[in-house]
């Protein structure tokens, strides 16, 4: 009866743990996307918004790849850093070992998913300033914050896809994690063709506004994932409700 039990619970959280990673995916597919579209877009609207040449974009590619630096070096160690404080919080308020177990992983995960969906808004609000910037300053400020929240987001995401993975199927891990890459190509492919007819046919401010907004919307299935990841079904309330009572007896 044990291990029937044991079986469905597993089945059970296989299920919700498919549901996260399918989530997931969306969500670091349409910030992707957006990435792409600035990237791909990144010289031609420079060009049509200040006139620059290519001594002033190469200027602002260095100066681009500077704050990604300084973000994997200085930013992502306290970030995890952070993380690990979470972690900890969260096993302190749970009971047992096993139940400190899950508090700590679950204080780490609310912690990743805070900082994914405060990135996956710096990146939105930053590209429409990007878009909608008529001097130098807004400008840099929204390169700046666009290269943060890419070098931020797009580590958690993978680290989290690789993690759901592993718990879905272990033995396909390799699978999974070439289709997360595949759906990164396909970003990059339809980025460039979305771009440039936006770009050419609204203006600078309107490619802007669509690589904010998709950004933007990759918070929603971030929501979902952390709602699918964190809710117990039926046959896992059960199982964990009859252990105490078979630990008694």
């Amino acid at each position: 009866h044990e291990g029937g039990d044991a079986a469905r619970a597993e089945r059970a959280h296989v299920r919700r743990m498919v549901g996260t990673l399918r989530w997931t995916l969306h969500a670091k597919l349409a910030f992707n996307i957006a990435k792409s579209i600035y990237e791909t877009q990144f010289t031609q609207h420079a060009r049509l918004k200040f006139e620059y040449g290519s001594k002033e974009i190469a200027n602002l590619l260095t100066f681009m790849g500077l704050v990604g630096m300084l973000v994997n070096a200085v930013g992502l160690p306290l970030i995890t850093g952070r993380g690990k404080k979470a972690e900890g919080g969260g096993a302190k308020g749970a009971r047992g070992e096993e139940g400190a177990e899950r508090g700590a992983e679950r204080g780490a995960e609310a912690y990743v998913w805070q900082v994914q969906g405060c990135m996956a808004l710096l990146e939105g609000g930053t590209l429409f300033l990007w878009g909608s910037s008529t001097n130098l300053y807004p400008y840099l400020t929204s390169v700046a914050g666009i290269a943060i929240a890419s070098n931020v987001f797009l580590p958690l995401t993978n680290a989290a896809v690789a993690s759901q993975a592993a718990a879905v199927a272990p033995g396909a891990l390799g699978e999974l994690i070439g289709f997360s890459g595949a759906l990164d190509n396909v970003a990059r492919v339809l980025s460039p063709l979305i771009g440039s007819w936006v770009l050419d046919r609204y203006g600078t401010q309107a490619v802007g506004s669509l690589a904010g907004a998709l950004a933007v919307y990759s918070t929603l299935p971030l929501a979902a994932a952390f709602r699918a990841k964190n809710r117990t079904t039926e046959v896992e309330v059960e199982v964990e409700a009859s252990r105490p009572k078979d630990k008694d007896a």
